[in-house]
């Protein structure tokens, strides 16, 4: 965090005491408490300083059970800081699991036959170290969050991890847990969650919600009933569900509106991509082209192999 982030959570928080990394503490202000919230996750907010969210012990405790146990050890190679990390250590804690906490992603710290919770990029990576050198550790279960996991990155993991699940979910840090896959079958709701689409737009009715969000030391508490955070989704008529990104990340273009989050995840499938970042840059008949800013690993990805995965994945626009 910035220190101007760094204030504005401390002032929404109003927190009793605040401890540095240094070891010191300080007695602040607090406002007042709430019993039963163990966890104040934040996001980034449109003003440029992070929200304040609130979330109880038992809507934690839901996701656990629903995620089920995984074949242990598991390997969790993030800072707790991320919420994503936290979840997975304390869920294989819940659960009985041997844990091993890493800093960052060595492929040589992956547990046999265990569990690794990844994010796509570090799994990207994983599997370009795989193709580089074969064999070695292979998890038994590989469980993917934080962004979408694109069929072409499936399909490598397949070929190169045969013997390992990928279990892959979508989720918010307003809602936990949405929707799960396994491997390349559909994204499917998870248990109790009830979702719906209007205007596009995916509204999550779930258990696992949080109770609302902190403002200058007082819950404001969330409403009943469906809440969303903006993206864009499909729901199959058999149940299944497409989640198109967020309608802030749509570009203009031709008389298109192109979803910058469907094009990141086709091309962060090709090997040798690290990440992807797309937006619109202006065009004089276009409007705005979309553009694709590509991290390579070990070099520059192929061109050619962009381009192909382009076309195949994406539509003309």
């Amino acid at each position: 965090w910035t220190g101007r982030e760094r204030d504005a959570v401390l002032a929404d928080t109003a927190p009793h005491h605040v401890v540095g990394t240094d070891g010191r503490a300080a007695t602040a202000d607090g406002g007042a408490r709430t019993p039963g919230l163990f966890l104040l996750p934040t996001t980034s907010g449109s003003t440029g300083v992070p929200t304040v969210l609130a979330r109880d012990r038992r809507s934690w405790r839901i996701g656990f059970d629903i995620l089920g146990a995984l074949p242990g050890p598991v390997l969790v190679p993030g800072p707790p800081s991320s919420t994503l990390y936290l979840f997975g250590a304390l869920h294989a804690l819940h659960h009985g699991l041997g844990l091993v906490t890493r800093g960052r992603l060595d492929p040589t710290d992956l547990p046999d036959g265990g569990s690794v919770h990844l994010v796509p990029a570090q799994l990207s990576a994983l599997l370009d170290e795989r193709e580089r050198r074969p064999g070695g550790p292979a998890p038994r279960v590989v469980v993917c969050g934080g962004a979408h996991v694109a069929p072409g990155m499936r399909e490598r993991v397949a070929r190169l991890l045969p013997g390992t699940t990928l279990l892959e979910y979508y989720g918010s840090a307003e809602h936990s847990l949405i929707a799960t896959r396994r491997d390349d079958g559909p994204l499917r709701p998870v248990e109790d969650v009830h979702l719906t689409v209007r205007d596009d737009v995916l509204w999550v009715d779930s258990p696992q919600s949080v109770h609302g969000r902190f403002i200058r030391g007082a819950l404001l508490p969330a409403g009943p009933g469906p809440t969303t955070v903006g993206d864009r989704a499909e729901l199959t008529d058999d149940g299944g569900l497409t989640v198109l990104g967020r309608a802030a990340t749509t570009i203009s273009s031709g008389g298109t509106l192109v979803a910058a989050e469907e094009v990141e995840q086709v091309l962060r499938g090709v090997a040798g991509v690290g990440d992807v970042v797309v937006a619109g840059t202006p065009h004089a008949s276009l409007g705005m082209v979309v553009t694709a800013v590509v991290e390579a690993r070990d070099g520059v990805p192929d061109r050619r192999a962009l381009r192909a995965a382009a076309r195949a994945g994406l539509s003309p626009a």
